[in-house]
Formats: structure tokens, C-alpha cells, sequence
């Protein structure tokens, strides 16, 4: 395709993270100065990506924190799936994920973290959809290094994720990275556990993914149509929890997925 030779993927990082700053600067050894672009912002401001030209999507490299402290690397797309906005964006609003990225991201985490030899200290995990930025068009994906700053500074991690990130970058501009089950989620907790085990044992590739919080909240039918729509290059399935919200809920699920093509599998 020749679309996808004409695809730049801009790395971005914000100069006051210690996972970004490191991460940042072992990708530039890799990719080079002109795709690895520092700011002033933290991450959960960076709605001004959408101004910059000559870019066709963004990945953030980020630290990730978390009161529990559990070392963990991690992937996924943002946007507030309620009207509350704490953390940057828009309330009910949601940015285009990267669904293909994703799962590569996620796949190649786990791979390079067992050659490292940190998978019994560190886990590997989607997240569910959050924070912003919410208003970018162009498709957006973080991925983190948690969840403390002695994680943060750790320079193997920082590594690691460089790799991660430099290996998608190669394949992105030789038109090879990999097809997926391009999908969409709904239920389990923040970390999505069901949702990432099928990334590791079925290939399937998810965008955004709806955690029962949020559904328990009350999801808008504003939202749960960007859920479904604001996927990059579209999505085959959404992967639904059977205890996620009522029968109400997952009849609605039903019809919005029916509307759009996609096939609903329940697990």
C-alpha cells in the first residue's frame, strides 16, 4: 500500500517526565533527532499536537503512575469516557487510537521484557481508554513505564521500551507491520487483563476499551459510537465481557456493533 509509505509517526514526550526524557533519548540513537520531539506540557496537554503538520500519528512515551506502586509497562489510547476530564481533554470525548499499533507495541513489550529477563518483576498491560488528549484526529497511542520513579529512571525499562518503539518504527515505514484482529473492548478493571491476554494468545489488536467503571458510570450514546468509530483504519470485533453492564447495556452494544459490521464476541 502505498499509503502507508507516506505514514510519519512522531514521538513525543514531555521534558518534565523522567521515563519520557529517557525513553526519548535512547529512541533518538535509533530513529533519529527529526521524529523525537520534546514539550513543555505534560502529556495529558498535548491537544496541540493536532496543529502540527506533516505528521500522520503520535506516540507518547510516558511515565505511568499508580498508588500501588506495581511495576508495569503499558499501552493504550486516551479519551474521557464520562463527562469528567481530570486529566486533560474533553469530557465524553475520545481521541482515534491505533488499534494495529497497539497490539505490536504490546506484543513486543512482553517479547523484549522476557529477553530482558523482568517479566517476574514487571507486568505487561493494556490499559483502558483515559485521560487526554482527546481532540486529536490524527490516531494517538502512549506507552509507559510504572509505576514509581524508581521504575521511571530505571534505564533497562527506558531501553526496553526504545526498542519496543524503534522495531514498530521500522516496520511502519517498510509497510510490514503486522495485520490484526483489529478490535474494541468493554469490561474488566483499569488494566484490562482479559483484554491483553487475547493480544498475547489470539493476535486480536485493540483500540479503545470501555473498563465496567466506566459503564457502570453510564456511558453516553455520543461515546459509545466513538468507542466503535474512532479506531484507526476501522475495527472487525468488539470483544465484551459477559458481566460487563446489564442486558440492557449489551443489547446496545448488540445494535451499535450490528449497525457498523462488527461482529460482537463474548468472553
Amino acid at each position: 500500500m502505498d499509503w502507508w509509505n507516506k505514514v510519519r509517526v512522531l514521538y513525543v514526550y514531555s521534558r518534565a517526565d523522567i521515563a519520557g526524557v529517557g525513553i526519548a533519548g535512547k529512541l533518538i540513537k535509533k530513529v533519529g533527532n527529526e521524529l523525537v520531539r520534546g514539550f513543555d506540557e505534560d502529556v495529558v496537554q498535548f491537544e496541540f499536537l493536532e496543529e502540527l503538520e506533516g505528521f500522520d500519528a503520535f506516540l507518547v512515551l510516558s511515565r505511568h503512575r499508580s498508588e500501588t506502586g506495581i511495576p508495569t509497562l503499558t499501552v493504550h489510547s486516551t479519551g474521557n469516557l464520562t463527562k469528567q476530564a481530570m486529566l486533560g481533554g474533553r469530557g465524553e470525548e475520545l481521541s482515534m487510537s491505533f488499534p494495529r499499533l497497539n497490539g505490536f507495541l504490546l506484543r513486543k513489550l512482553r517479547e523484549y521484557g522476557k529477553e530482558a529477563g523482568v517479566l517476574d518483576e514487571v507486568r505487561v498491560s493494556y490499559e483502558a481508554t483515559h485521560h487526554g488528549p482527546t481532540g486529536l484526529k490524527r490516531p494517538i497511542s502512549f506507552i509507559e513505564i510504572g509505576s514509581d520513579e524508581s521504575m521511571w529512571r530505571r534505564e533497562d525499562l527506558q531501553e526496553l521500551v526504545a526498542e519496543t518503539v524503534a522495531e514498530a518504527h521500522s516496520l511502519i515505514i517498510k509497510d510490514e507491520l503486522p495485520e490484526c484482529e483489529r478490535a474494541v473492548g468493554f469490561g474488566g478493571g483499569h488494566y484490562s487483563e482479559r483484554h491483553t491476554g487475547l493480544t498475547f494468545e489470539k493476535g486480536v489488536c485493540f483500540g479503545h476499551i470501555v473498563p465496567k467503571y466506566a459503564i457502570r458510570e453510564g456511558l453516553s450514546l455520543s461515546v459509545l459510537s466513538q468507542v466503535f468509530e474512532k479506531n484507526f483504519e476501522g475495527v472487525f470485533s468488539a470483544y465484551l465481557e459477559k458481566k460487563a453492564g446489564n442486558k440492557s447495556f449489551r443489547d446496545l452494544v448488540e445494535r451499535f456493533a450490528a449497525d457498523r459490521g462488527v461482529k460482537i464476541e463474548y468472553f
